[in-house]
């Protein structure tokens, strides 16, 4: 959509640093997926970005029809006022291919007629509210827009407390360890996550692994990101150890990395682009985490025993157990059962108990 000529003249104010975006309102949790949202002052689209960064979250992503529609309800009219939504869609990187911030594949869109247009160079995407600026009976569709300050656009934080998976597991061709990337967060999140899934973010133990790491998930949708890896001094400044307790040696630090800047930087980032590495604060700034998983292995465990035996109707059965390091020593099994002159069946529940042997006997 293009956008006014009084806009249109505040690009020749490039290059002063992002003013903050005050939160407007929020914490506003969505019950479809238990995220915190926040709402921001009108500000450009990358100081609402950077301010979501710093809340732990980022600029919203919209996965589906129903999620558009909960953030229109909530922030679009948001004290009366109609209001222009940034989200996290932008082709900054790429001109024509937009990408949400947070890595998360597109699964959903929601342009008006003829957007996005990139007229004024347009790169960043703004949720349309009720009335306003050409945005008459658009309410809820999207709309491409110079990233600019005095444009009245206010930022939707999303906060997760762990960040989802990138679908697709990936398989390391030598040590068939497997791979998850997790979408933007924090490192503590992404470590977090990386444990609930029976693992932790990324050991790289030589340069081979390295490279390959970098190769397969530094550009994975085409467009360079920087990874969470398991690197880490949190607990002892300058004594960098990995989240996995592997006692690696190897290093791929930038020059002049670590360097504990601001005295808040404990957690290994890898670069999207050199795959070097560096030391960064927590929050990060959409940096995405790769999780390693250990090589797949099958844990059965048998919750229930099925017993079974032809029963004379004229008799009469006692189950019973032992233990298996005493077997010679038999408890009864609950009470007697009178045949039924049938198959007569028993399930017991064995979950968590010591291995049993089990028998049926006649009794006299």
């Amino acid at each position: 959509m293009k956008a006014p000529l009084w806009i249109a003249a505040l690009i020749a104010i490039g290059g002063l640093p992002p003013a903050r975006a005050a939160i407007l309102t929020g914490p506003i949790t969505n019950p479809a997926n238990g995220h915190r949202y926040y709402l921001l002052d009108q500000s450009s689209w990358t100081a609402a970005n950077q301010e979501a960064w710093q809340l732990g979250g980022h600029l919203t992503v919209i996965g589906d029809a129903a999620e558009n529609a909960w953030l229109l309800s909530k922030f679009g009219t948001f004290g009366g006022v109609s209001r222009h939504l940034w989200i996290g869609y932008t082709d900054k990187a790429t001109e024509g291919t937009f990408r949400w911030v947070n890595g998360q594949p597109t699964k959903f869109t929601n342009w008006s007629a003829g957007e996005p247009n990139n007229a004024s160079v347009e790169n960043c995407a703004e949720l349309l509210g009720a009335t306003g600026l050409q945005s008459v009976g658009l309410a809820g569709q999207w709309n491409d827009i110079p990233d600019m300050p005095g444009y009245p656009v206010f930022g939707i934080v999303e906060v997760a407390d762990m960040p989802d998976t990138i679908p697709g597991l990936v398989v390391h061709p030598i040590s068939s360890h497997r791979y998850v990337l997790l979408t933007a967060s924090s490192w503590t999140a992404a470590e977090a996550k990386a444990r609930q899934l029976g693992g932790d973010l990324v050991t790289i133990n030589d340069a081979a692994e390295d490279a390959w790491i970098k190769t397969t998930f530094g550009a994975f949708d085409g467009v360079s990101h920087d990874l969470w890896i398991g690197f880490n001094d949190a607990a002892q400044e300058a004594q960098f150890r990995w989240a996995s307790g592997e006692t690696s040696t190897y290093t791929n630090w930038q020059p002049n990395e670590p360097n504990n800047a601001g005295g808040n930087e404990h957690y290994g980032q890898m670069s999207g682009v050199t795959g070097k590495w560096n030391d960064l604060y927590n929050l990060g700034l959409g940096v995405l985490g790769v999780v390693e998983l250990p090589t797949a292995a099958l844990n059965i465990e048998v919750a229930s025993v099925h017993l079974s035996w032809f029963a004379d109707s004229t008799k009469t059965y006692q189950i019973q157990f032992s233990d298996t390091t005493n077997p010679s020593s038999w408890q009864n099994l609950g009470s007697p059962v009178l045949g039924t002159g049938d198959r007569m069946t028993r399930n017991e529940d064995v979950l968590g108990k010591a291995d049993r042997l089990y028998r049926v006997i006649e009794l006299p």
